[in-house]
């Protein structure tokens, strides 16, 4: 038996876990004892999260699609399939959605190809939390914060941030709710909860009347807005009030994603996918929040991915791709914190990580037989 520790993929808090291998199997995980983010514990996600490795719909050769059926190829037909198809249309036509389930490298690379390529079309999905660069509360001071506001079920979504909160909450710190939906774990644990139709409707109109409490030893955590320049809301009162601000994100390396890639929620996405003819995907399962419509009007799309979703069911040409267990690499967790981490396991023979792929597609698109 052989423990391989590693960065929990679940969601953007960076939870330290231990991955169980046993020849070169995955069988079990549990919680990084000395771990800063997670301190030795663990949530359900995280404890599960070995599943990804052994799915049952793991994607293990090239697929091309003929007479409307994906079936089994190999990648110089497949590589070769998608540099033919770029290779017939301007730059202009063809487009690139990223992920923040990718790594910090595979993003460099996928970004630089993009630039060398002159593709211009390209994001990844944030909902509507916008590009933030800004400073971030650390996760010591939702510890020591004497009051917080929390928008969105963070409690639910990230249970290990959600955790120093109800520790907060157990020392006498009074947590405030605000989220669009009923009988939310954040609502059962706040100290007092909102429900509003509206988040936007909360911060324009009703905040000066919950939010007095606010002072610069407050944080103000959100993983979900109405609209994008619910941001500059956030920001405005946190400049009043001189609290500290904690946007948490939906996807392991979200926030590390933002150093390369504009954040795009599912109309601009929309919109990116109306404005081009090819489209490559990777690591992202866009159908399953955009209209699957929307894919329509596109000639091409090929996707990479480590398991078969809704946006493969769509493509024309599928290549499979490491999970984060496969790969060496690195995550910027919801606080800035980079961290790095060694494959703990072999992939399966012929999946490759997405900046080979990348590395490949380059290379086809400067063989002569596929230039414009």
């Amino acid at each position: 038996m052989i423990i391989k520790h590693t960065i929990c993929p679940s969601c953007s808090v960076g939870c330290g876990i231990n991955l169980i291998n046993i020849n070169e199997e995955v069988l079990g995980t549990y919680p990084f004892k000395k771990h800063p983010v997670n301190e030795g514990k663990n949530c359900i996600k995280g404890r599960d999260c070995f599943e990804i490795i052994n799915n049952q719909n793991r994607i293990k050769n090239p697929l091309i699609r003929k007479n409307n059926n994906l079936v089994e190829s190999n990648w110089d037909n497949a590589i070769h399939l998608i540099a033919k198809n770029m290779a017939k249309y301007s730059n202009n036509e063809i487009g690139l959605i990223a992920s923040g389930n990718s790594t910090n490298e595979e993003l460099e690379a996928i970004r630089n190809f993009a630039k060398k390529q002159g593709i211009k079309n390209l994001g990844y999905f944030m909902g509507n939390l916008p590009k933030y660069l800004g400073d971030i509360a650390s996760l010591d001071e939702i510890n020591h914060a004497d009051f917080i506001f929390v928008i969105g079920d963070v409690l639910k979504d990230n249970p290990l941030i959600g955790r120093r909160i109800i520790i907060a909450k157990e020392n006498g710190v009074e947590i405030l709710g605000v989220d669009t939906v009923n009988n939310s774990i954040t609502q059962i644990n706040s100290t007092q909860y909102i429900k509003t139709d509206s988040i936007s409707q909360f911060l324009e109109k009703n905040s000066s009347e919950f939010l007095d409490k606010l002072t610069e030893s407050s944080v103000i955590l959100f993983n979900k807005l109405d609209e994008k320049n619910d941001i500059e809301k956030i920001l405005e009162l946190s400049k009043e009030k001189k609290s500290k601000i904690m946007p948490v994100f939906k996807d392991c390396n979200s926030k590390g994603a933002m150093n390369y890639f504009l954040p795009l929620n599912s109309q601009e996405l929309e919109t990116l996918i109306d404005n081009v003819k090819v489209l490559l995907v990777f690591q992202d399962d866009t159908a399953s929040y955009i209209r699957s419509l929307a894919f329509k009007g596109l000639d091409f799309l090929a996707v990479t991915a480590s398991s078969s979703n809704k946006t493969t069911d769509l493509a024309d040409v599928v290549l499979p791709g490491t999970c984060w267990a496969e790969k060496d690499g690195s995550f910027t967790n919801t606080v800035g914190t980079q961290q790095m981490f060694s494959r703990a396991v072999l992939a399966p023979e012929g999946i490759l990580d997405d900046a080979v792929i990348i590395q490949k597609i380059d290379e086809q698109l400067n063989n002569s037989q596929v230039k414009k």
